[in-house]
């Protein structure tokens, strides 16, 4: 399905996350309590871990959208969700800004399950280690309730 929003065009699967979110992109109130702070923020940011950016990456996209400056690395480790991410980040002409990596954060190395998809598992500190990232402006993390051990695989906290 094809959703036309204020700032971009999501094609989102018929089932999954973000499926049950088309109003919200629809008005643009996608989690409304962190919108202001978020799009000041992002607006001179230079570099972005979107950590859980799911099948419409709207918070990578926005990102895009927003700051012609950033780079986002949009963090999305199931295969059916990281796939539609690629084509949104695609669709809305971001493929020079936002690099999309299908991997899963943790406070370890190796795998892990996911909704029954055997995904790799690094921790945050790796990840900005291989991305040979000097710093970090903005990290968002929504995972359904493993953001403690993704903080936990991150000890250069001061770093970010």
């Amino acid at each position: 399905m094809v959703i036309p929003t204020k700032f971009c065009k999501l094609v989102l699967p018929k089932e999954g996350y973000a499926s049950g979110r088309v109003i919200q992109f629809l008005l643009d109130v996608v989690e409304p309590q962190f919108k202001e702070e978020f799009e000041h923020v992002v607006k001179s940011a230079r570099i972005m871990i979107d950590i859980g950016a799911a099948a419409d990456g709207w918070y990578s996209i926005k990102a895009c959208k927003l700051n012609p400056y950033i780079h986002v690395y949009a963090i999305e480790p199931l295969k059916t969700e990281y796939m539609w991410l690629v084509i949104n980040i695609h669709n809305n002409k971001c493929t020079e800004r936002i690099t999309p990596l299908k991997i899963a954060l943790g406070d370890h190395e190796g795998s892990t399950l996911i909704n029954d998809e055997e995904v790799k598992l690094t921790t945050l500190d790796n990840l900005i280690e291989k991305l040979s990232l000097t710093a970090v402006d903005i990290v968002k993390i929504d995972v359904k309730g493993a953001g403690y051990n993704i903080i936990g695989g991150h000890q250069n906290i001061e770093d970010i």
